[in-house]
């Protein structure tokens, strides 16, 4: 048994147990807000913090002798705040090419209890706890299309973006189709369907003026890096694809369940070329007496 990932990107065997019923979708998720927190809290610029909350968010907040505005908000499931009264500091941007760009409104031509999430706070006055600036959200099968949650979720994605806040959602689940239906669907078979999809939502100026920058990540394709849109125009490099590995190799069942003896289960819920790749690498791990 190892415990490294011996895929690029996503680990299909383990996808595909995780979405199993009783798979241990929450652990797996609980894992990687967790190293996402820290991997935020160790390299976000001066000034800014982050908190594991009920959803993923970063914020900003007046330390204005009045006090702050205070809104009603969704709760992420990590924060980043900042002390500094200026954040308009331009950081270097090494991200990946998006797949797609749409605008936002793209995604409210469709319209309950969510996991927990990552939250960036910003402290224009140094006062705690700061106004939200961006949330992430690491999606949930209740979430997606079909699930039990999905109504609730758009309605609060909607607000989430009709707030101004930044939103990053990141969908590792390939069973079943995109949050935005202008985003080509992998079960379905979608020309330009890819099974993993990072979502970034910036509704700066305005709602209807913002973006949707959409990355599509492969079987067996390292996952991409993003500028993380934080304060006016700061942001910071996330590499996903160490933060996956990490994640991997952060706990022993994940490796524990996974046997590349065998094809992943549910194994008809890639595509045919993606089962071809699928295939090919456990050949190799099997070569190389993984």
């Amino acid at each position: 048994m190892t415990v490294r990932n011996l895929f690029q990107g996503v680990n299909p065997h383990l996808n595909s147990f995780l979405q199993s019923d009783g798979g241990g979708w929450e652990s797996f998720h609980a894992t990687s807000i967790e190293r996402l927190t820290d991997d935020l809290d160790a390299h976000l610029p001066a000034g800014y913090y982050v908190l594991s909350e009920k959803s993923l968010q970063v914020s900003s907040f007046s330390l204005d002798p009045v006090g702050p505005t205070v809104s009603r908000r969704t709760i992420p499931d990590v924060s980043v705040y900042t002390t500094r009264h200026e954040a308009n500091l331009e950081y270097p941007q090494t991200g990946s090419t998006p797949t797609l760009t749409l605008p936002i409104t793209a995604a409210f031509e469709d319209e309950e209890e969510t996991f927990n999430a990552v939250v960036v706070y910003f402290l224009e006055s140094g006062e705690m706890p700061g106004r939200p600036v961006t949330r992430i959200e690491l999606l949930s099968p209740a979430n997606k299309p079909g699930g039990s949650h999905h109504v609730t979720y758009l309605a609060r994605r909607r607000e989430t973006l009709g707030s101004g806040l930044r939103l990053v959602e990141i969908d590792w689940l390939h069973e079943t189709p995109p949050v935005v239906r202008a985003i080509p669907s992998y079960p379905e078979r979608s020309p330009g369907a890819y099974p993993y999809w990072l979502i970034i939502s910036d509704p700066r100026p305005s709602v209807a003026a913002g973006q949707m920058a959409i990355y599509g990540t492969g079987v067996h394709q390292p996952l991409p890096t993003i500028d993380l849109p934080l304060e006016g125009q700061d942001t910071l490099a996330v590499h996903f694809e160490q933060l996956y590995q990490r994640v991997f190799e952060g706990r022993r069942l994940f490796g524990m369940v996974v046997d590349y003896r065998q094809p992943p289960v549910r194994f008809e819920t890639y595509a045919p070329s993606d089962q071809v790749v699928i295939q090919q690498r456990m050949a190799e791990i099997h070569a190389a007496g993984g």
